[in-house]
């Protein structure tokens, strides 16, 4: 199918480890998918190498593979409770290698193009300026950063020792995505917000 020409295109860096967790607690488990086929652990991306593709029933037999144990409905298969690999470093010692950058809190708002590069928008938000001993510093308006996602996960040059879970609102029970801090080199643009 197309989609899965479209995900092996993506680069990664080998600091990227992005893995389906369905079973993990802290992450809203699920057992099953809604195909019924019971759910595993199943790597995405690891090592640099090109990300593999969800699959349901259907999917599967019309790609010649088997279920990945993904399917949610109507002809669709998606990883629900994705987690971004931990590394070995603390959030700190990840700040103390940024200094002179921009810590991101969050991001909300946003939207990514369909098809490669997939460049997205997004509103950067709890910004805080990285001092040169990686303390934070003074606080930022939010902005809107722009970039892709193929240079976004070639840019992970580390990720922190441990991870958060988070889920849309409104909450629908079947997943959550879990992540790390994550160091970025070089990628992406900052602009300030204008018309709001």
């Amino acid at each position: 199918p197309e989609p899965v020409a479209a995900a092996a295109a993506l680069r990664w860096s080998p600091a990227a480890v992005l893995r389906d967790e369905p079973r993990a607690a802290g992450g809203a488990p699920l057992p099953f998918d809604l195909d019924g086929v019971p759910k595993r652990a199943v790597d995405f991306a690891r090592g640099g190498a090109p990300p593999t593709a969800a699959f349901d029933l259907e999917l599967a037999a019309r790609a010649g593979s088997v279920s990945t144990g993904h399917g949610l409905a109507c002809d669709e298969a998606w990883p629900i409770h994705l987690a971004l690999g931990v590394g070995g470093d603390s959030e700190e010692a990840l700040r103390a290698d940024a200094a002179g950058g921009i810590r991101i809190g969050g991001l909300e708002e946003l939207r990514v193009e369909l098809g490669a590069p997939y460049r997205f928008r997004a509103v950067a938000r709890s910004l805080r300026r990285i001092e040169a001993d990686g303390r934070l510093g003074d606080a930022l308006a939010p902005l809107v950063f722009t970039g892709d996602l193929e240079g976004c996960f070639a840019a992970i040059a580390a990720t922190a020792d441990h991870a958060i879970a988070w889920a849309p609102l409104p909450i629908d029970g079947l997943g959550a995505c879990r992540a790390p801090a994550a160091r970025l080199s070089g990628h992406g643009r900052f602009a300030p917000r204008t018309g709001v």
